[in-house]
């Protein structure tokens, strides 16, 4: 891996000069050339800022020499005492062994076990994304570590606990502004920590928002214009990326910013009197000391980091796989036993995550028009077509407005016709869009037959039909499989019936076992001639 430069909070004029290390990654404080916060070669130096017991700002370097406290790194010096407020309670002050891996992550553990009430897998999950934290320069991408709840639930225990060992867990108080926020992330890097950042309406608001879309995968910079010592003003990147910790009662609107989360809703910890509510002086003791060790641990194994190219579960969504990677990725330097289990929560927990948001989005206006696309696409519907479909078949209204671009955003295709805008995709988008919704495979197979029943089918005796519904009528739009097409069928998501009618045929059957086995032509017992079947 080659290094590169990031000039952070550096003069205008610095920060264009070509004549800089190219090989080295910095962090700067404002409006200091000689004061940086970081410095990383890969496999050459690594240069970390502690905070002394004197209150004071050194230099941790390990190169070629090896590991030692120094002043300044060759002409770059720690920032000034004036920052100390910023970073007093979390910064490393020393490095201290730690014995092994799998040993430094049982201590992690049972730190957050002591002082937040959450599940043994959330214990794991928090402690695997801890570490990712501190080689966090080493991914592409991070995740967000998301807590949602209303007030009382343990958020903010969650995120003081958590954050507390997170590698630089700056916390971001609701009175910072919008400019000293990009300032202080770019300046000293780490993990962002956000509580009740519910400021849709303000601009910190604004700026939060560009952070968590910028923050997410590196080279996602966010400009701001600086003003520059001839009095003019030039674009100036913000390095925002890195690992967050969020807490709040609500998802986010925007569901791409709520795709990279990992989220969790603590529970009141009914059953954990050994939790005190106000936090004890040894929890600062406890949690400095772990810091310690998990710089050392950032010392050994920050240039060895190699993340996992995927993961062998390919029915997780891209983005899924993208941000459990990093936790995955750590889990691999715990070993034995523990690293075997340790995938098994962090896996476990990425198919629960992935089912949840495929559901939420199988609930989404988007969804819905998709299926009613499938409904009726033999017909070639228009724009108009599928929002009167998704009233009559989910009772849910989208406008003529809304549907147009939110068909658009989806990849349909639009052909002006003097009907109306007729859609359609293409048969791997399709498959794509059913996949990411997670509706029933089967469904990209299927095709329309028209308003009611088709010519083939309506020239059947009624009895030779399946018809959903107790009361044997369908409730929409019909399909039919035709004798000799062996398909296994299920109901449709969101027009599933308990209950299927076989007409001609006594008594009801149950969807599954109704659906699970049987094919079009098949003869049983209870079922003596062939049908076609009507969802």
């Amino acid at each position: 891996m080659v290094g590169h430069f990031k000039a952070v909070f550096l003069r205008p004029e610095t920060w264009r000069n070509p004549c800089h290390n190219l090989e080295m990654t910095k962090r700067s404080v404002p409006n200091a050339q000689k004061q940086i916060t970081f410095g990383y070669e890969p496999n050459k130096v690594i240069v970390e800022l502690l905070l002394v017991p004197d209150q004071t700002f050194k230099f941790l370097v390990k190169d070629h020499e090896g590991t030692a406290l120094r002043g300044s790194y060759l002409d770059d010096n720690p920032p000034s005492s004036k920052y100390v407020a910023y970073v007093q309670n979390i910064l490393p002050s020393a490095a201290e062994t730690y014995g092994s891996t799998a040993e430094l992550f049982c201590s992690v553990k049972s730190f957050i076990h002591r002082y937040f009430a959450c599940s043994a897998d959330f214990e794991v999950i928090a402690t695997l994304f801890i570490f990712a934290t501190w080689t966090y320069e080493k991914f592409s991408a991070m995740p967000y570590l998301r807590f949602l709840g209303q007030p009382g639930c343990g958020k903010s225990r969650a995120l003081t606990t958590i954050g507390q060992v997170c590698y630089r867990g700056i916390s971001m108080a609701g009175t910072t502004t919008g400019a000293n926020l990009f300032r202080i992330i770019d300046a000293f890097g780490g993990t962002l920590i956000m509580d009740e950042a519910d400021f849709q309406h303000s601009q910190v608001g604004s700026d939060i928002a560009k952070i968590l879309n910028s923050g997410y995968e590196k080279g996602k910079p966010v400009f701001r214009s600086e003003k520059t010592r001839g009095g003019g003003f030039e674009p100036r990147p913000f390095d925002v990326y890195g690992p967050k910790l969020l807490g709040g009662r609500e998802t986010f609107r925007d569901h791409a910013v709520e795709s990279r989360c990992i989220r969790y809703m603590p529970l009141p910890p009914i059953d954990r009197r050994d939790i005190s509510k106000q936090l004890p002086a040894e929890f600062y003791s406890d949690s400095q000391s772990i810091r310690n060790q998990l710089l050392q641990w950032r010392l050994d194994h920050l240039d060895q980091v190699t993340p996992l190219s995927g993961i062998e579960e390919t029915e997780l969504s891209a983005r899924t796989e993208q941000i459990y990677i990093p936790l995955l990725t750590v889990a691999e330097y715990l070993g034995g036993d523990l690293k075997t289990s340790s995938k098994s929560i962090v896996l476990d927990y990425a198919r629960d995550s992935d089912n949840i948001e495929k559901a939420e989005r199988g609930d989404s206006n988007e969804s819905l028009m998709l299926q009613a696309w499938l409904c009726i696409k033999g017909k070639k519907p228009t724009t108009n077509d599928l929002c009167i479909q998704v009233k009559e078949s989910f009772g849910v209204d989208v406008s003529h407005l809304q549907a147009g671009p939110m068909l658009n955003g989806m990849g349909f295709s639009n052909k002006h016709t003097n009907r109306g805008s007729v859609r359609s995709l293409s048969p791997l988008k399709e498959a794509d869009l059913i996949k990411r919704f997670g509706l029933d495979q089967n469904l990209s197979d299927e095709s329309d037959s028209g308003d009611g029943l088709s010519d083939k089918a309506a020239e059947l005796p009624a009895e030779v039909l399946i018809q959903t519904g107790k009361d044997g009528r369908a409730n929409c739009t019909p399909f039919f499989y035709p004798v000799g097409e062996a398909k296994a069928l299920r109901a449709r998501p969101k027009i599933r019936h308990d209950l299927i009618k076989f007409p001609g045929i006594k008594g009801d059957y149950p969807c599954e076992s109704s659906f699970k086995n049987l094919k079009v032509g098949s003869s049983c017992e209870k079922q003596s001639h062939q049908c076609f079947y009507l969802f």
